[in-house]
């Protein structure tokens, strides 16, 4: 079992100036420092064949290094960057060290990596890097107040060196700290090297992580305490397609199905052997070890999860190396042949995200309870969607139900208060105005094909949004005149250009009356790569109602295209987009582009999950996910939002 709860360091390290008559004159270390530095090559910590003079005191790019190499001696792996922040250095062991959060520079871009490193900076970038592994925070400044030169202490660093004497990892000597004073590469080191031995000894041995055979690093660490293997509770959950996963203080729990297809909840209790592998039915199983926290992780060991999952890990503690066998996914490298370490995306805490420009679609939401839809809305913001194509109403005219139609009379309250929960989370809604007239038809009205062509439907649409527009004041962002005007003429979903522009500017000043702060997105069209509806959208563009939209939306990424297929379309879309924006522009447009309905199909989600009619092109599921990825990017990086057409992190694949 993993050791937890004492001193991380039985025996102090203190770095003390040593002035040793048995060292060999011409030496480049002191024969106190060999045992030790001779320990660090060893165990991989410093090269074989580094030629250093340890006498010497250790510079900023030097000291980078050796903190890169014992995060990855702590870690058990590190992907490094060689794309350098600083203009003064180009350095993979500074870039690492930096995107790590274990150095910074001194400002304007620069590192000075030639600066001799002091005893206070060595402080921090311990500090930081032990910060980024392993959470402790029960220090006090107990050792700290012992100095008589605290007040030589700098600011930046009095927390750092509060932390690391109070773990009694540096402490001073002659009644100081000396702050101030550089710090001999054999002490940096030593140092380094004890940190290492105590941490290891205190939380086990960093294990080489493969996945399907390949190299594979987690957010987490992989340890042996030399009984068990630890892993990362909820990494290990969400790459088994668990969902639902959440962790507190005391426990992680997920949502699974069984190999019987069965739902079940499972929890791991921290400090309890006892654990749950069916909550609801309240069947639990025993372990001589318990799970235990670190760094906002619940680590579990693998016969916990076997238990549940069936055997799926094998350990090599000879190569002390851990290869696991996932089938439930395909995971494999984007590149081919590419052996280094590759990880899962790394997304940022969702509470901090404000607004990606990217979002997700749900159609028809009167399909579910209220209810569904709050439980969904957080997990879909944790997926990175700050923002939801959400629609009580339904898109397409060959969805809509008969029995809503009193959707399109007053939109129930539970549904008004889903709206106002998405606000409160920080997800920015957009409302398609689809309207599909049911209540009329219900009564045995008829409608034209071409939708609003006459000024009684037209009045009655108009109607329509006012209600809408009145019943969600103030908890929509933005209002999207119509879905895919230029589709579905068999379904009742086609507008002519001319009645489209009429509608708008018609209905974009009433809305604007009822609710000043929302934006209005006009266009909506479907397949950009038809001359039939390249020329539909160019005339809404050529129109006078552009002036008075704030967002201009096409669906221009939901045709497969890649260099295999529809390749003339890949490669001549940033053409195609800058030639929208250039007509927009000339008729007086101010405001945002959305790429909408982005979506490259999976054999699985085509073909399982969500089969479709169609011409598309579907592709293997580390394929689709690349040129998902892909066209997010090129995107995002011509200033163009993005929205994706049902894509999310438990469902397509």
């Amino acid at each position: 079992m993993i050791r937890r709860g004492k001193n991380i360091f039985a025996s102090i390290i203190m770095i003390v100036i040593i002035s040793s008559s048995t060292a060999y004159a011409q030496s480049n270390i002191s024969d106190w420092a060999v045992k030790e530095v001779e320990e660090a090559k060893s165990i991989g910590l410093i090269k074989e064949n580094l030629n250093w003079n340890y006498k010497e005191n250790i510079v900023r790019k030097e000291f980078a290094f050796l903190m890169v190499s014992l995060y990855e001696k702590l870690k058990g792996s590190v992907i490094y960057e060689t794309k350098s922040p600083f203009n003064d250095v180009d350095d993979i062991y500074v870039s690492t060290a930096y995107k790590l959060g274990i150095v910074n520079g001194v400002g304007n871009n620069l590192f000075t990596p030639e600066e001799k490193i002091t005893r206070e900076q060595m402080t921090v970038m311990i500090h930081n890097l032990l910060k980024s592994l392993y959470v402790e925070d029960d220090y006090t400044d107990e050792e700290l107040n012992k100095f008589n030169d605290i007040e030589n202490i700098s600011s930046w660093a009095y927390d750092s060196i509060m932390f690391i004497t109070s773990k009694k990892i540096i402490l001073g000597y002659n009644g100081a700290f000396h702050p101030k004073d550089n710090v001999s590469k054999e002490v940096a080191v030593i140092t380094a090297k004890r940190i290492a031995d105590n941490y290891i000894d205190k939380y086990g041995l960093p294990v080489t992580t493969m996945i399907n055979g390949y190299l594979y690093t987690f957010e987490g660490k992989v340890m042996y305490d030399g009984n068990n293997i630890w892993l990362p509770g909820s990494e290990i959950m969400k790459l088994y397609n668990f969902f639902d996963v959440t962790i507190d203080e005391d426990c992680i729990c997920g949502n699974y199905y069984d190999k019987n297809m069965h739902y079940r909840n499972c929890n791991f209790g921290v400090g309890n052997n006892k654990y749950y592998i069916d909550t609801d039915n309240e069947k639990y199983l025993e372990s001589e070890v318990t799970p235990y926290r670190l760094n906002n992780e619940i680590y579990v060991t693998e016969k916990m999860f076997e238990s549940i999952l069936g055997e799926f890990i094998n350990y090599d503690k000879l190569e002390n190396t851990l290869n696991i066998s996932v089938h439930t996914n395909s995971v494999a490298p984007f590149q081919l042949d590419n052996n280094k370490y590759f990880a899962p995306v790394r997304l940022k805490d969702f509470n901090k995200l404000e607004d990606t420009r990217i979002n997700s679609l749900v159609s028809g939401i009167i399909n579910q309870p209220a209810e569904v839809w709050i439980n969904s809305s957080k997990r879909l913001k944790n997926d990175g969607f700050t923002r939801m194509r959400i629609t009580l109403n339904f898109f397409d005219g060959y969805t809509p139900q008969q029995e809503y139609a009193f959707i399109e009379q007053k939109i129930p309250d539970e549904y008004i208060e889903l709206y106002r929960y998405m606000k409160e989370l920080g997800i920015k809604t957009t409302y398609s105005l689809g309207y599909w007239d049911m209540e009329y038809r219900l009564n045995g009205g008829e409608i034209s094909h071409n939708r609003l062509s006459s000024d009684e439907e037209l009045s009655r649409y108009i109607e329509y949004v006012k209600m809408v527009v009145t019943n969600l004041k103030g908890l929509v962002c933005y209002y999207e005149l119509w879905n895919e005007p230029n589709a579905l003429y068999e379904n009742y979903q086609t507008i002519e250009p001319e009645d489209y522009i009429k509608m708008a500017k018609k209905v974009i000043p009433i809305i604007k009356s009822i609710d000043p702060n929302v934006k209005i997105v006009i266009g909506s069209t479907v397949c950009f790569n038809s001359n039939d509806f390249q020329n539909y959208t160019k005339k809404i563009l050529d129109s006078d109602i552009v002036p008075l939209a704030d967002t201009i939306s096409l669906h221009s990424v939901n045709t497969d295209a890649s260099p295999e297929y529809l390749s003339e379309d890949y490669y001549n879309y940033e053409n195609m987009w800058n030639t929208v924006k250039k007509i927009a522009d000339n008729n007086g447009f101010i405001g945002e582009y959305i790429a909408d309905e982005l979506n490259y199909r999976s054999f699985y989600s085509l073909g399982i999950l969500q089969p479709e009619e169609g011409e598309y092109h579907p592709y293997e599921s580390e394929i689709a996910a690349k040129y998902i990825g892909r066209m997010i990017v090129i995107n995002r990086g011509m200033d163009i939002s993005v929205g994706t057409s049902g894509t999310n992190s438990y469902a397509r694949r």
